[in-house]
């Protein structure tokens, strides 16, 4: 248990509310923020606000402070309606509205150091007191395996999880490849993965495939019918039970789909600024790099970084990861399968000066189905600005339309019932 640090503010209303919220917190035993958290429910509030209540010079919300009064006052063994009544006394005159100006102030003039207040600009930066709550928000839910939805997105494979940690809010992903290598099949995974396991909001944006090609690789890959045979009805009775018994999560899936040739900045961050308010969307994927159009620049490489700029910008400002899918060739000289690097991608410069993270997809059989590793795909992690590079190998399920772990389940970063409460 350890003391809150109570803010300095002026003597007064808010002064008396503090000093009786840190007075009863010192009754009940100085309880920390997470186990008041606990007391009154995970769902409720975080730590982070529980927090701010005690440390912050502002006037907190009357809701959360009947909560933590009545959690305080049973640990301390008082009255908590008693105390609940004497605290909302105390919040009602922290509350009230300043007095009326004197009659000189009313006529403009204003105290010299009420003025300079006034004057002074407003502050953009922060302490790291400040900082401190939300990083051991993040810290306590990744290492407790419950951070999807709220820190952390899974990304579906676990060697990729235990190397990323799932993606981050506010990072920029680039899965590049060759053509034809799977990067739409490899978002939709990532994709399936954060709505239809995780039940967390999504949207694919495709500039090459329409909404029912999406739609029918995402039933293929959940119900494992494979894909041609849905596209030209060769399915068999087999096939179609497990169809139906699949439409129902599929159709439960918070998953939106567009398929949008030449789309601007401008329309994606209106689409999914609107979403994000009203349906508290939490992951964006962009099919296709070469699909957005800026036309305030002329050259190549500086639309690509202006993009992608851009993108980092929108991901930070909405906190929701964003995935995009970038072309590569193959690499100079070679005329037999070999391995793409980041630097094959086209307009590698701008995606390796922006991106926080690069996938590069290799598979050993695109160009030589003889060879020993066919089946497998190698997810090289090329670019991670918070960690270490890796590759992360699995199995190319072409017939599925979708990758999956070579050993499922062996290293769980992510518990899906404690995502689906705080989706």
């Amino acid at each position: 248990m350890a003391k809150l640090m109570r803010p300095d503010v002026p003597q007064g209303p808010l002064d008396d509310l503090l000093r009786a919220l840190h007075e009863l917190h010192l009754e009940a035993g100085y309880p920390s923020t997470r186990t008041l958290r606990d007391d009154i429910g995970r769902a409720v509030a975080s730590h982070t606000a529980i927090h701010q209540l005690f440390t912050s010079p502002r006037l907190p919300a009357w809701g959360l402070v009947e909560l933590i009064v009545e959690a305080m006052a049973r640990r301390a063994q008082r009255n908590d309606v008693a105390e609940i009544e004497r605290l909302r006394r105390l919040w009602t005159k922290a509350a009230a509205p300043d007095p009326p100006l004197s009659s000189a102030q009313g006529r403009g003039q204003q105290p010299a150091e009420q003025a300079s207040m006034d004057e002074s600009p407003a502050l953009w930066s922060s302490s790291i007191s400040e900082l401190l709550p939300d990083v051991l928000d993040e810290i306590e839910a990744v290492g407790a395996r419950s951070a999807a939805g709220t820190f952390r997105i899974p990304t579906g494979f676990s060697d990729l999880d235990a190397l990323l940690g799932g993606w981050a809010r506010g990072c920029l992903v680039v899965v590049g490849g060759r053509p034809s290598s799977g990067k739409t099949t490899l978002m939709l995974d990532f994709c399936r993965a954060a709505s239809i396991k995780y039940k967390l909001p999504s949207m694919l944006i495709s500039a090459e495939t329409n909404t029912q090609e999406l739609q029918t690789r995402v039933l293929s890959a959940e119900a494992r019918v494979p894909w041609h045979s849905i596209r030209t009805g060769q399915m068999q009775e087999e096939d179609w039970l497990r169809l139906a018994h699949t439409m129902v999560a599929v159709a439960d899936a918070p998953i939106r789909l567009a398929h949008i040739s030449n789309i601007s900045l401008d329309d994606i961050r209106g689409e999914v600024t609107c979403l994000v308010e009203r349906e508290q969307l939490k992951i964006l994927f962009i099919d296709g790099l070469h699909s957005l159009i800026n036309r305030r620049v002329t050259s190549r490489l500086a639309e690509a970084e202006s993009f992608l700029s851009e993108l980092k910008c929108l991901a930070e400002t909405l906190k929701l990861p964003i995935i995009v899918s970038a072309y590569a060739d193959r690499p100079k000289g070679s005329y037999i399968s070999a391995v793409t690097r980041i630097d094959d991608l086209n307009e590698s410069d701008a995606i390796e000066k922006v991106a926080d993270i690069v996938v590069i997809i290799n598979r050993p059989d695109q160009d030589d189905r003889l060879d020993p590793r066919a089946g497998e795909a190698d997810l090289m992690v090329e670019k991670n600005r918070n960690g270490p590079t890796a590759t992360a190998t699995v199995c190319f399920q072409a017939h599925y339309s979708r990758f999956v772990d070579m050993a499922p389940g062996e290293y769980p970063l992510f518990v899906p019932e404690q995502a689906d409460s705080k989706s």
